[in-house]
């Protein structure tokens, strides 16, 4: 025998009220927030990599055999037989192993005289200025 319409409405109705209120009961109250924190510091970039310019560009594109390399520039904190630390302007500490490296070239003052044509160089120029600060004569590869 089948329950009256005006019963089985009653019933759906009351399992409604109760599902709604019995969810609404057992939901967590965190209130709806933006995604972003506005207190939090503003952007910075990260540091600059030792040997590269702001544009991630090492120097040595033009010279022939030096296509890839890396030029690490700074002071060096830490060093033994087989590699040195060399920490840049920027803070930034870069390892560089020594092994197999033999002879390593040291750079020692030099005059005009020095330079000629068909040499490979990098030059570092006098901030703000076109004139030469420093000539590295680079090996030739």
């Amino acid at each position: 025998m089948r329950a009256p319409l005006a019963l089985r409405i009653a019933v759906a109705s009351v399992v409604a009220l109760v599902a709604f209120f019995g969810g609404r009961a057992l939901h967590s109250q965190t209130s709806t927030e933006s995604a972003f924190d506005f207190n939090s510091p503003a952007y910075q970039g990260a540091p600059a990599v030792a040997g590269f310019s702001k544009g991630g560009f090492s120097g040595f594109g033009e010279i022939s055999g030096f296509e890839g390399r890396t030029v690490v520039a700074g002071k060096i904190v830490s060093a033994d037989a087989a590699a040195i630390v060399v920490e840049s302007a920027a803070g930034v500490r870069s390892t560089v192993r020594l092994e197999g490296a033999e002879p390593l070239q040291i750079i020692r003052p030099g005059s005009r005289a020095d330079l000629g044509i068909t040499m490979s160089v990098a030059i570092i120029t006098a901030q703000d200025s076109d004139e030469a600060a420093a000539i590295l004569v680079l090996p030739q590869y």
